[in-house]
């Protein structure tokens, strides 16, 4: 076994389950390790898959721009910066919130607050608005 069971809950959580996200984590954790004096003595941790997330989202950098550019519109780009800022979507229509949740895949709703579907994407979008 490489990889714990909490590292494992990691890159999940970083990537919300989805394919290709796991598949370029996976990729630049690899590629991470493979630059260590002794690679195969190193069982990577939840820490270090926080440490590499950066490293994610540059290697990504194709998908989350065009997630953020064409996948969702200069309206909802708006609504997530207000997100981001403001940490709420009072006075944001419910229409447009549930695009964001159902159409796009974008947020999701817990109890009665919002989040990012995707942590890893939600690094990318504070990138652009902060």
């Amino acid at each position: 076994d490489i990889y714990s069971d909490a590292t494992v809950e990691r890159i999940l959580y970083w990537t919300n389950c989805q394919p290709y996200l796991i598949q370029l984590l996976g990729t630049v954790l690899v590629d991470e390790l493979n630059k260590l004096p002794e690679p195969l003595s190193q069982r990577p941790t939840p820490e270090y898959i926080d440490q590499i997330i950066p490293k994610v989202r540059d290697r990504g950098i194709n998908y989350f721009r065009e997630l953020w550019r064409s996948t969702i519109t200069e309206e909802q780009r708006q609504i997530l910066s207000q997100f981001i800022s403001e940490g709420h979507l009072e006075n944001v229509p419910k229409r447009q919130i549930k695009t964001l949740i159902e159409d796009k895949e974008i947020l999701i709703k817990t109890n009665e607050h919002y989040a990012f579907q995707v942590p890893l994407a939600e690094t990318y979008f504070r990138q652009q608005v902060e």
